[in-house]
């Protein structure tokens, strides 16, 4: 790996290049924080995940699991008041049609 700054070759683990003092990266812990941040925005997981993919894997792994957790809940309640009304809809349809 190289430094941008400089062009001399640094560590691969290298945060700041030790010749010119230059930040080649920050650390990505995948912090589960990023889970939650996902879950309560769904759409900025989603986005930051495509965005942080190839820079931060962790972090954006983090939040592509808290974005898809989210959505399937939502997806799950969804569907599951569709059922509801649907079948409240059939009982007063067969009442009606009873009588």
């Amino acid at each position: 790996m190289f430094c941008k700054n400089c062009g001399k070759e640094v560590v691969n683990n290298c945060i700041i290049c030790p010749n010119c003092k230059f930040e080649i990266g920050s650390i990505d812990t995948g912090n589960e924080a990023f889970i939650f941040l996902g879950y309560l925005i769904p759409i900025a997981g989603f986005i930051l995940y495509f965005i942080w993919k190839d820079e931060k894997p962790k972090t954006a792994k983090m939040l592509l699991i808290g974005a898809g957790v989210s959505t399937a809940f939502y997806a799950f309640i969804f569907i599951m008041i569709l059922l509801f009304y649907a079948i409240i809809y059939f009982i007063i349809l067969v009442m009606l049609l009873s009588f």
